[in-house]
């Protein structure tokens, strides 16, 4: 694995629906537009007690993360909080963008630099593999040549955190991952394979991709789930695509209901969920009592489209929620789920 660290660069895949862009990220977008949320779910919210001894002073602010991943150049792009401290242990999100869109488009959504600043975790963005349309093999989603070549996007996010964690001082049990579409079938996949790096995962508007008796976890992960019952590119109730990119036809993909219910039975959780929120065309359920404190939540919007709620909206995507600010939400879902 080779490791460069540079300064901010261009991000040239194309956008789900929006033009290709070569505009270097665009840091500070304010993130979750519009207030609204579940109240933070049961856990601990307390301060990490990670020490670093030698500190680990890595620069703050924009860098680019460069890998080489079974020969392939791979590439992140990392945002460190104005406020952070070397010595002590710091929250690390890795987000991966949705197939066909790009970093910058990610960055837009979710607002996470500005939210960075804030809270005081490191956020990496991670950029997938391909040409015009670039994705991550999320198992049955999506694209070539993440998807159908089998790129190793399980070696990559294993090795941002690595690479990060030599020069921050990453809490080991507070690295995280949250994704759109495609981004979201990884969360999914980090629950089956990589239990002993992610604490929690978010998923919006990306479901189970990789086949329930093959998924087997290390451990109970407590998963986030947000999805609009409109979503035709991803659709709610499962299924074949009915909008979104060509790419996708011919994949049938599994619905909310058979992700979220697989993960609450594998954990143990209790069979019925408690309504935690309700606001406009969103409400908010959780199984809570599963094995080693993990918890599910699902978050339906409806008639919400293939979009990041409360977040910029995709220009082909559908309806975007505002009664539900997801970037606050699963930051607080995750604040409250640290490794056990």
């Amino acid at each position: 694995m080779t490791v460069v660290a540079c300064g901010a660069a261009s991000d040239a895949a194309e956008g789900e629906g929006a033009a290709p862009s070569s505009q270097a990220p665009a840091p500070d977008t304010p993130a979750g537009a519009q207030p609204g949320g579940p109240a933070a779910p049961p856990g601990s919210a307390e301060p990490s007690a990670h020490r670093c001894d030698p500190a680990r002073a890595g620069a703050i602010g924009e860098r680019e993360l460069s890998l080489t991943i079974e020969g392939q150049k791979r590439t992140a792009y990392v945002h460190v909080p104005k406020g952070y401290d070397p010595a002590k242990g710091t929250a690390l999100v890795l987000a991966f963008h949705g197939y066909g869109s790009n970093v910058t488009q990610m960055r837009g959504q979710t607002g996470f630099d500005a939210a960075s600043d804030a809270r005081g975790f490191i956020v990496a963005y991670a950029e997938g593999t391909g040409l015009a349309s670039k994705g991550f093999n999320g198992g049955d989603c999506c694209g070539r040549p993440a998807w159908s070549d089998e790129t190793d996007d399980l070696g990559l996010a294993r090795a941002i955190v690595k690479a990060l964690s030599a020069d921050y001082c990453v809490d080991p049990k507070r690295v995280y991952s949250a994704g759109f579409s495609n981004g979201g079938f990884m969360s999914y996949r980090f629950v089956c394979e990589a239990a002993d790096v992610f604490a929690a995962v978010a998923s919006v508007s990306g479901v189970l991709g990789t086949p329930p008796e093959t998924c087997k976890p290390a451990r109970a992960v407590p998963i986030l789930h947000v999805h609009g019952t409109a979503d035709t590119t991803v659709p709610y109730q499962g299924g074949p695509a009915a909008g979104g990119l060509g790419a996708l036809a011919g994949i049938n993909f599994r619905s909310v209901t058979d992700s979220v219910t697989h993960f609450r039975k594998s954990f143990a959780c209790a069979e019925n969920a408690t309504p935690i929120f309700a606001k406009g065309d969103t409400k908010c359920e959780a199984w809570s009592g599963c094995s080693a404190g993990a918890r599910v939540e699902l978050c339906t919007v409806e008639g919400g489209g293939h979009q990041w709620p409360g977040g910029q909206a995709l220009p082909v995507g559908g309806k975007t929620s505002t009664d539900l600010a997801t970037s606050e939400r699963l930051l607080d879902f995750f604040a409250a789920h640290p490794m056990p």
